[in-house]
């Protein structure tokens, strides 16, 4: 049986769509740049509750703002690349 925060997390399959669905706009919107953050929160089989021993979720579905100001480096590179802006 799994404890604590194991038991909040969820396979990332079972979560997150193997198809980043802001791609099937993207022909529609050529001057759009998606980000994906999915790697920031999740593991290559699970999101996990806690990573870093950071909360991730505040509730179903919403970051806690802790979690995200871990994330902004990665935001910020991913910014960086997809427009130029260093």
């Amino acid at each position: 049986m799994r404890r604590g925060a194991d038991r909040c997390g969820a396979v990332r399959a079972d979560v997150l769509s193997a198809v980043n669905p802001a791609d099937a706009i993207a022909d529609e919107l050529p001057t759009m740049e998606s980000l994906d953050m999915s790697d920031a929160m999740c593991n290559a089989t699970t999101c996990p509750a806690v990573v870093g021993n950071v909360i991730v979720y505040r509730d179903f579905n919403h970051l806690s703002a802790t979690f995200v100001r871990t994330a902004i480096p990665e935001l910020d590179r991913q910014l960086g690349d997809a427009t130029g802006w260093w």
